[in-house]
């Protein structure tokens, strides 16, 4: 006869019957040798219940991990998205400054060609005229000596030019280098940045993956020790 004060989440005579009937291969390392057919039904049932519940956790189990790990995907994405942003408006800002320290070099540059001109211009213009009349010898000695003063001035003005040009051309070197170099810098963190990224998402996952196989573990252990108990109720207390 049954005993029925047994009582089980796993275990239901009538459903355990009508299991059975369906299902009549019991598999296991438990052995249903001496079992009553009433048992056999139990154990089949039992069996069912707890690997189903199982099976259930371990699809709950992976449902998160994978969840976790979409969701961790997603926010690296915008991340890096978000990286992408400020390095293309750390550039435009970059590009925009340095055209117009281009433009200020440029401007300087007619500037102070335009003054040497001009002073070239008021330094002619400042010699004294030749006065007329004068005996040959001395009008000679005297276009000689302005012509030398124009060439000293022009020489001079020329001089000049050429100073300022290497000075504007060493300003401008320097300006193209400075704006590389920051370009470059500052792709070098970008890359360190997205590098970061990568290595924080693959730590992240390992982590909600290993999550899901401790899971599961756990889950095989909690159902390996169910169904011993289930086993030695049913041999114990149902006929």
């Amino acid at each position: 006869m049954d005993l029925l004060h047994y009582v089980s989440a796993n275990y239901d005579p009538q459903k355990a019957h009508e299991y059975y009937l369906q299902n009549r291969q019991l598999k296991g390392k438990h052995s249903t040798k001496g079992f009553t057919q009433k048992q056999k039904e139990a154990w089949s049932y039992a069996q069912a219940q707890i690997r189903a519940k199982t099976k259930e956790k371990n699809v709950a189990a992976s449902t998160s991990e994978k969840t976790s790990i979409e969701q961790t995907r997603e926010q690296a994405q915008q991340l890096r998205q978000e990286i992408s942003a400020k390095l293309k408006a750390f550039n435009d800002m970059l590009t925009q400054g340095h055209s117009a320290n281009v433009k200020s070099i440029s401007e300087q540059s007619k500037a102070q060609h335009k003054a040497i001109a001009d002073k070239l211009v008021a330094d002619l213009a400042a010699l004294p005229d030749i006065p007329k009349n004068l005996p040959k010898d001395q009008r000679d000695k005297l276009v000689k000596e302005r012509a030398d003063k124009i060439a000293a001035l022009k020489g001079q003005a020329a001089s000049d030019r050429e100073d300022l040009n290497k000075a504007v051309a060493d300003v401008r070197l320097s300006e193209r280098t400075s704006t590389q170099e920051t370009r470059q810098d500052n792709s070098t963190n970008v890359q360190a940045q997205r590098a970061q990224v990568a290595q924080d998402l693959k730590g992240v996952v390992e982590k909600y993956r290993a999550q899901y196989q401790s899971a599961r573990q756990a889950n095989k252990s909690e159902s390996g020790a169910t169904l011993d108990k289930e086993f030695n109720n049913i041999k114990s207390k149902v006929r």
